[in-house]
This record gives C-alpha cells, sequence and structure tokens, in this order.
C-alpha cells in the first residue's frame, strides 16, 4: 500500500473513533427497567399506604380529634424534638473522638448530625443521613472507613438498645395478640444476633483476613469521597484496621453508647406520652416505652419515603392493640413527622449557614 492511501486510512480511522467517543458520551445513559420501577415503586408506597389509612379512618372524628387538642401540652411536645438532635450528635460525638482520637468538639457533631437529618429525611431509612455523616467526619478528621465503623457500631448498638428493652418489658404489657407475640420473639432473636455480631467481630478482628479486607472496604471508600468531591483519594494507613477494632474493646465506650441509645428511645416514649395527652387519649408510660423501639426498627428500614405511610400505619396497628383509636394513632404519627420535619427546617437552615462555594462539604463553624 502507497504511504499516501495508508495516511488517509489512519486519519479516516481516527475521526471514526473520535466520532464513536464522542456520540458515545453525548448519547443519553440508558437506566435499566428494573430500576426504574423499583424507584416508582418506592416513590409510589407511601401513597399508597396512606391511601389505605385514609379508607379505614373516619375523617369527621379525625377533625373532632383535631380541634379538641390541647395546644400548650402539643407545642411543648413539638419543641423537645431538637433533644433527638442533642442526644444523637453527642452519642456520635463520644464514638467519634475515642476512634479518631481527635478532640473532635461537640458542636461539630451536632451541627453534622442536624444537617445529616435534614439530607437524608427523604432516602431510603437513614441511609443519606448516614453517608453524610461518614463523610464529613472523614473529610475533617481522615480514615473513612472508621467513621464508617462509627456509625455501623452505634447502629448495632442502638439496636441492641431496642431489642433489650422490648424484652425487658414484654412481661408487664399484658396484650394478648399474635402480633405482639411475633414482636417480642423477634425482639429476642435480634438481641442475640446482635450480641454475638459484636462478640465474632471482636474475636475475628484478629485474623489477617479481615485485615486485608478492610483496608479494601477503607480504600473503596475512600474513592467514592474523592469521586463525590473531586478530589485524588488519599492513602489508607496501614494500622487503620487494628484501630477501628480496638474501640469495641472498650466496655466504657459500649456502655455510654448504649446508655445514650435508651435516653433516645426513653426521649421518644416521653414525646409520645405528651402527644397522647394533649388528644386527651390516655395511654400508660410503660406502653410508650415499650413501642418506642418497634417504631425506630421499623422507621430505619428502606422502605418509604421519610417512612410516610409506614409511620402512620404503624402507629394505628400497634397502639390498636391497646385500645386506642385509630383516627387518634394517625393524628400521633401525623404530629411525629412535623416535628421530624421542624428538625429537619432547623438542620436546613445549618446547611445554608455553612455552605461554602464549590462542590465541597459544608464547613464547621
Amino acid at each position: 500500500m502507497k504511504p499516501g492511501i495508508r495516511g488517509d486510512t489512519g486519519r479516516s480511522a481516527f475521526r471514526r473513533e473520535t466520532t464513536a467517543a464522542i456520540a458515545a458520551k453525548a448519547a443519553p445513559t440508558v437506566v435499566p427497567s428494573a430500576w426504574r420501577l423499583k424507584r416508582l415503586l418506592y416513590w409510589l408506597l407511601p401513597a399508597v399506604i396512606l391511601g389505605i389509612v385514609f379508607s379505614r379512618i373516619d375523617l369527621a372524628t379525625l377533625g373532632y380529634q383535631a380541634r379538641r387538642a390541647n395546644t400548650g401540652t402539643l407545642l411543648g411536645a413539638l419543641s423537645l424534638f431538637p433533644l433527638f438532635m442533642i442526644l444523637g450528635g453527642l452519642r456520635w460525638n463520644r464514638a467519634t473522638r475515642r476512634y479518631c482520637r481527635a478532640p473532635v468538639p461537640l458542636t461539630f457533631s451536632i451541627q453534622h448530625y442536624w444537617i445529616g437529618q435534614a439530607l437524608g429525611l427523604f432516602a431510603p431509612g437513614s441511609l443519606g443521613w448516614d453517608a453524610y455523616r461518614a463523610l464529613v467526619a472523614g473529610k475533617h478528621y481522615g480514615h473513612y472507613l472508621m467513621n464508617a465503623a462509627v456509625i455501623l457500631v452505634e447502629k448495632l448498638l442502638a439496636l441492641l438498645a431496642c431489642v433489650t428493652l422490648v424484652s425487658l418489658l414484654a412481661p408487664f404489657v399484658s396484650v394478648a395478640a399474635p402480633l405482639l407475640r411475633e414482636i417480642i420473639a423477634w425482639a429476642h432473636l435480634l438481641g442475640w444476633g446482635v450480641a454475638g455480631a459484636l462478640l465474632l467481630a471482636i474475636y475475628f478482628s484478629r485474623l489477617p483476613l479481615i485485615r486485608v479486607l478492610a483496608l479494601k472496604a477503607e480504600s473503596y471508600i475512600r474513592g467514592l469521597a474523592a469521586r463525590a468531591l473531586e478530589r485524588p483519594p488519599a492513602k489508607t494507613p496501614d494500622r487503620l484496621f487494628d484501630s477501628v477494632m480496638e474501640p469495641l474493646r472498650s466496655p466504657g465506650l459500649l456502655l455510654e453508647l448504649l446508655l445514650l441509645s435508651f435516653a433516645i428511645l426513653g426521649l421518644s416514649a416521653g414525646i409520645n406520652q405528651l402527644l397522647f395527652q394533649s388528644l386527651g387519649q390516655p395511654v400508660p408510660f410503660l406502653v410508650n416505652l415499650f413501642l418506642a423501639p418497634v417504631f425506630y426498627f421499623l422507621f430505619v428500614l428502606p422502605i418509604s419515603v421519610g417512612g410516610i405511610g409506614v409511620r402512620e400505619a404503624s402507629y394505628i396497628a400497634l397502639y390498636g392493640l391497646f385500645g386506642v383509636p385509630a383516627e387518634t394513632a394517625l393524628l400521633v404519627g401525623f404530629l411525629v413527622f412535623c416535628g421530624d420535619l421542624f428538625n429537619t427546617l432547623i438542620g436546613a437552615a445549618l446547611l445554608y449557614a455553612n455552605k461554602p462555594p464549590g462542590n465541597d462539604l459544608p464547613r464547621h463553624t
């Protein structure tokens, strides 16, 4: 082949490759049908559940219950919702200080715990909330795996507090209902499962294979953070896994986090107690304390937007076991959602006040 022809052929091939690359970049991303169906069901589920709920209640009774509410008691209950952010931020702060071995300010933890609430309210379960906290703590104090481990330990201990509370209060809740028996049985099963998982994590933490897998997980999390923030990933320390597992061997820290989880559940029960009182519906405090961990477990499941629909149906079904009218339980469920929105508005205000220019996480003030 002559040189000139060979040169033309090379330029033609280059033009074809360039054109194909541009076309591929400009082509719209094809979203799998299964993924689109899943997203559609995720957004439609709250509407479907609420439709079923409203079809089975008396709207006139619902309006009457709302009009006769004691405004002072109701507003007093809603004013307690920020305490959830303070207690949650304190629990996160205690774990982060121990894991990162840094003087993490309590104001940093509370501020970003609140911002995470605003960003993750309408995400599945609390996944958006947890991902934000892991990213922002990793950005400020390093070690994304370590901060992810903080949240994992926090969740495990919160779950352990839930099942412990259900198991302890079960003998004092005298309702012979199949649903209640199933809840108690699952509580015992999950309690042993969580306790066993923590013990196995401590035991297997010294195995070389587990350490290698953890370092790979750290590199993967750092890569995700780097792509989200458009920055090159940092290098993973060799002995990071030992630092991650060391606090699990500290009974004092685990007990402190467990007690704070009990305090959050107690606060939830107290708020529900006040909300029912504002509607003139007496509900024993032990019932609220027994159901608070059940609601916690249901609301963290990633099955609806912000728990909408699941919250209302759960309140009606579970409080109905104790003789609470469906309309009253539904109103309390709505009021709890209003309290969550109140916390979300405060978190959004903090996010707006501390949002730096460009593609970055909020700074700490």
